[in-house]
């Protein structure tokens, strides 16, 4: 799912990211930083419940690397993104 959004926000498919998102995880906030000289360098996931997980991601682009950290969960409509996190350590 994580890769999905992020991919979706690369190519610019605001819409397709937005519908990965719960409403607690707010808006896609991604869209000015990953852009389509954005690579997905490495996906790391840990579950963190029976229908839950946290994962991180590190994401290449042509202004540097970004840590980005993503809580999925099941929610009523799904697996859905619950919170997400970009950083340029």
């Amino acid at each position: 799912m994580v890769r999905r959004y992020l991919r979706a926000v690369i190519g610019g498919d605001g819409a397709a990211a937005a519908a990965l998102l719960d409403a607690s995880a707010n808006r896609v906030s991604e869209t000015t930083t990953l852009d389509a000289s954005a690579k997905i360098a490495s996906v790391h996931t840990r579950a963190t419940g029976p229908n839950s997980a946290h994962v991180e991601a590190d994401v290449t682009t042509s202004s540097g690397t970004y840590f980005a950290s993503y809580d999925v969960a099941k929610t009523a409509n799904g697996p859905k993104i619950t919170q997400h996190e970009l950083i340029k350590p």
